[in-house]
């Protein structure tokens, strides 16, 4: 029994090691899959008119802010950020009260509803000059995009920021919808790809609805075997009663030959008995008299003698 046990012990293991494995790479799969759905439907929201409140993420569509802004070229901006490219992601905080606006600095790159192409769509630039509004107390700012600005060599920084802000297009506070805090590369062109309907339902959906269906079978599969397993262990205790009831039985069985055995004996022995004395009995009163007297006589002789 030991042998057997040692034996059957690695193959258990080794089983145990693949069903981690396997649920390890199920996990993956579908937080893969729900982190994606989520950056997709989020980023989808590129182009709308409205970002969502607290932190959003939208994926740039234009090349507009691929210039050479480092974050050490304003680095008194309350969110220092350097220039992007289309396809890279970006984490914008939302905001809408005139206190919020007030914590934006020259240099901040700022969302906001503008005019494309006769559309309104939300832009995302660089904000390069900030005034107060006397006539309603908020603020307006000029924004400019980082391939937009200027890149005269002869220009000294203060000429240099002077055209980009002759380059720049103001808007009020009541436009802006966020602020940049921060950017990931080229991870927007993996959201953009799976914004189309045919990868994402190849790339999220089947494989979501493959392991679906293997779990599915998973499950039915352990139902069946515990049933089975219930069934084999009820007809093996319904075996085990049939044999403990067919075993006492025979005892019983046994019990009853062995104590029937010995009363005939007893009875045999008992009836031989009696018919041993019956038989001596009957001897006895079968001699004849005279016979019994010539044997006492003889023997009074030989006394004599």
């Amino acid at each position: 029994m030991g042998k057997v046990k040692k034996e059957n012990q690695p193959e258990s293991r080794t089983k145990k090691i693949v069903n981690i494995v396997v649920m390890a790479i199920e996990v993956l799969i579908i937080i893969a899959c729900i982190t994606l759905s989520i950056m997709v439907i989020i980023g989808s929201k590129s182009t709308t008119e409205e970002l969502g409140s607290g932190l959003n993420m939208t994926v740039v569509l234009t090349e507009s802010m691929n210039g050479s802004v480092e974050k050490s070229d304003y680095s008194d901006a309350s969110h220092p950020i350097s220039s992007f490219a289309a396809g890279d992601l970006l984490f914008i905080k939302s905001m809408s009260t005139n206190e919020e606006y007030a914590t934006l600095k020259v240099g901040d790159v700022v969302t906001y509803v503008g005019n494309v192409a006769g559309t309104s769509q939300l832009i995302t630039h660089r904000i390069v000059k900030i005034e107060e509004n006397e006539a309603t107390g908020g603020y307006v700012f000029y924004t400019l995009g980082d391939a937009e600005r200027a890149t005269v060599s002869y220009y000294t920084p203060e000429q240099q920021e002077e055209d980009n802000i002759q380059r720049s297009k103001k808007y009020y506070s009541e436009s802006i919808q966020g602020v940049v805090v921060a950017k990931v590369s080229k991870v927007g062109n993996v959201i953009a790809w799976f914004q189309d309907s045919n990868h994402f339902l190849w790339s999220v959906v089947v494989p979501l609805a493959l392991l679906l269906v293997y779990n599915v079978y998973e499950l039915i599969r352990m139902i069946m075997a515990a049933r089975i397993k219930k069934i084999e262990q009820k007809s093996k205790e319904e075996l085990e009663s049939i044999k403990l009831s067919m075993a006492q039985s025979a005892a019983q069985t046994v019990d009853s030959s062995i104590e029937e055995e010995i009363k005939r004996k007893a009875i045999e022995e008992y009836l031989a008995k009696m018919a041993a004395q019956s038989a001596a009995a009957a001897n006895v009163e079968d001699k004849p008299v005279d016979a019994v007297v010539t044997k006492s006589e003889e023997i009074d002789e030989k006394k004599e003698e």
